[in-house]
C-alpha cells in the first residue's frame, strides 16, 4: 500500500466498489423515505433536521473511503477485508437510521454502525502509515483524528437532549476537520481526478435513482382508475420522469474529471469533495419531494379518502423546488469557481434561482400542479442551454 499514481491512465471504480456503493442505496433509501414520512406528516423541522443528519453521517463514511481508495486501493485481502468491515458498519447504520432524530436522544444502532465504519476507515489509515512511510505523517493523522472523532461520537449519545443537535453540530465539523489537518498546506494524497469524478458521478446516480422511485410513486396510486391515468397518471409520470432527466444531465454534462485534472490542487480538491453534500442531499430529497407530489395528487383525485395529514399542493411544490434550487444553486457556483467566471454561468446561477421561485409562485396562484413540474423541466432545459460544455469550455 505504497499509494497509486494520480497520472494512472484509464483508472476506474472496482468491482468492490461498486459492491460498497449498494450498502449505501440502502441507507440513501431509508433517510430519504424517512424525510417523506416527516414532511407528510407536517414535523417538517424535525423531518429536514433528520435528513441533514442521517445524510452527513452517509455522505462522510462514503467520501471518506472513496478519497482514501482513489489513493491506496491495492485491492488485496487485508483491504477487501476491512472494506467488508465497514460495509458491515454501513448496513447497521441503514438499519438504525431512522432512530436520527430529535425525537430520540439515544440512537444507539446508527451510532453504532458510523463508528464501526470509520474505525474500519482509521484501520486503512494506520495500514497505509505502516507501508507508506514517505506519507506517514498524513496517514497518521488521519487515523488519529478519526478516532479522536469516534470518542465524540460515543460521548453523543449520553449529552443531554437539549444539547444533542448543537453537540452534533461541534461534532460534524470536527470529522470535516480532521482532512484539512491530516493533509496540512499541500495536497498529500495521491487521489486520482477521474477516478474521483466517476466515483461521484456513480454516487449522483444512485440518489438520482431516490428520484426514480419517487416518480414510480408518483404515479402508481393512480393507475387503478382509467380516468386518473389519463388525466393525470400518464402527464405527472412523464413531467417527473422528465425532471430526473434533466438533472441527470445537468450534472453529466461537465467532464468533472477534465476539471479535477486540470486543476488538481488542494483548494479544489476540497471544495468539490465537501460541496457535493448539498449535490447528492438535495437530488435524494427531490425523490423524497415527489412523493409528496404523489400525496397531493392522490388527495385530490381520491377526496373521499380520509387523510390523516393531507398534504397541499403548494406545500409539495415547495419542497421539490427547493430541492431543485439548492442542487441547481450549488452545481452553478462550482461551475463559476472551478471553471470559468464567464457570463453562461452567471446566467445559470441567475436561471437557477428562478427555476425554484416560480413553480412555487404559479402554484400559489392556483395553477394546477402538473404545470409547475412542466415549468420546472423547461427551465432545467433553459439552465443546459446557458452552460453546456460547448460554451463553457475553457481547455480547448
Amino acid at each position: 500500500m505504497t499509494g497509486r499514481s494520480f497520472t494512472e491512465g484509464h483508472r476506474a471504480a472496482t468491482p468492490l466498489e461498486l459492491f460498497f456503493d449498494l450498502i449505501f442505496v440502502i441507507a440513501i433509501a431509508s433517510a430519504a423515505s424517512n424525510l417523506h414520512h416527516e414532511l407528510a406528516a407536517h414535523h417538517t423541522l424535525n423531518g429536514i433536521i433528520a435528513f441533514f443528519m442521517a445524510f452527513f453521517s452517509i455522505w462522510w463514511a462514503w467520501m471518506n473511503f472513496t478519497w482514501f481508495a482513489s489513493a491506496y486501493d491495492t485491492d488485496d485481502t487485508p483491504f477487501r477485508l476491512t472494506t467488508f468491515l465497514l460495509m458491515f458498519g454501513a448496513l447497521i447504520f441503514a438499519v438504525g437510521v431512522n432512530d436520527i432524530s430529535l425525537g430520540n436522544s439515544r440512537p444507539y444502532v446508527p451510532v453504532f454502525g458510523f463508528v464501526i465504519m470509520r474505525i474500519a476507515m482509521s484501520i486503512h489509515w494506520l495500514r497505509a502509515a505502516k507501508e507508506h512511510p514517505e506519507n506517514k505523517k498524513t496517514n497518521l493523522r488521519y487515523a488519529l483524528g478519526i478516532i479522536f472523532a469516534q470518542l465524540c461520537w460515543v460521548a453523543w449519545l449520553f449529552i443531554p437532549k437539549d444539547l444533542a443537535l448543537w453537540a452534533f453540530l461541534v461534532f460534524m465539523l470536527i470529522e470535516l476537520s480532521v482532512p484539512l489537518y491530516a493533509e496540512g498546506k499541500k495536497l498529500a494524497t495521491n487521489w486520482h481526478p477521474h477516478h474521483i469524478a466517476e466515483r461521484y458521478g456513480l454516487l449522483t446516480i444512485i440518489v438520482l435513482g431516490e428520484g426514480l422511485l419517487g416518480t414510480a410513486n408518483t404515479i402508481s396510486g393512480l393507475l387503478k382508475d382509467e380516468t386518473h391515468w389519463s388525466a393525470a397518471a400518464f402527464p405527472l409520470g412523464l413531467a417527473a420522469a422528465s425532471l430526473i432527466f434533466a438533472l441527470w444531465w445537468t450534472y453529466f454534462e461537465l467532464p468533472w474529471g477534465r476539471v479535477l485534472e486540470e486543476k488538481r490542487n488542494r483548494k479544489v480538491g476540497f471544495l468539490f469533495g465537501y460541496s457535493h453534500f448539498l449535490v447528492f442531499a438535495s437530488l435524494a430529497a427531490v425523490g423524497s419531494s415527489l412523493e409528496l407530489i404523489a400525496d397531493t395528487t392522490q388527495q385530490h383525485f381520491n377526496p373521499n379518502e380520509v387523510t390523516e395529514h393531507p398534504v397541499t399542493p403548494l406545500f409539495a411544490i415547495t419542497a421539490l423546488s427547493l430541492s431543485i434550487g439548492i442542487y441547481l444553486i450549488t452545481t452553478s457556483i462550482l461551475r463559476i469557481l472551478l471553471i470559468d467566471h464567464s457570463k453562461y454561468n452567471w446566467l445559470a446561477l441567475f436561471t437557477s434561482v428562478l427555476v425554484a421561485a416560480i413553480p412555487i409562485f404559479m402554484v400559489s396562484l392556483g395553477l394546477e400542479i402538473i404545470w409547475a413540474l412542466v415549468f420546472s423541466v423547461v427551465g432545467i432545459l433553459i439552465y443546459i442551454s446557458f452552460c453546456n460544455w460547448t460554451k463553457c469550455n475553457v481547455y480547448k
